[in-house]
């Protein structure tokens, strides 16, 4: 399935592995150790959230289960509209 990643490129992504893809972009997530924020390509599945640090170069860096999602808030900082996700 090509798939365009926010950047004007086409990325190839079998989707047999992932199921359908609902939306491919650039998030920013917040570090787990160094607390910054770092732009991380997403991709949103019906079941999971998969993120990478370079696009389509490598595998994902992790995964956010949807199922572990309990809230996801609006929020206006600095100007920026930010969603932010409560885990469980």
């Amino acid at each position: 399935m090509d798939t365009d990643d926010g950047h004007g490129k086409m990325a190839e992504v079998d989707s047999r592995l992932v199921g359908p893809i609902l939306k491919l972009g650039v998030l920013y997530k917040l570090g787990q150790f160094w607390k910054r924020w770092r732009p991380r390509t997403f991709m949103l599945t019906p079941h999971t959230l998969y993120y990478f640090v370079k696009w389509p170069n490598t595998r994902s860096k992790g995964k956010i289960p949807l199922s572990h999602v309990l809230t996801v808030t609006k929020e206006t900082r600095r100007g920026r509209l930010w969603y932010v996700a409560g885990l469980a």
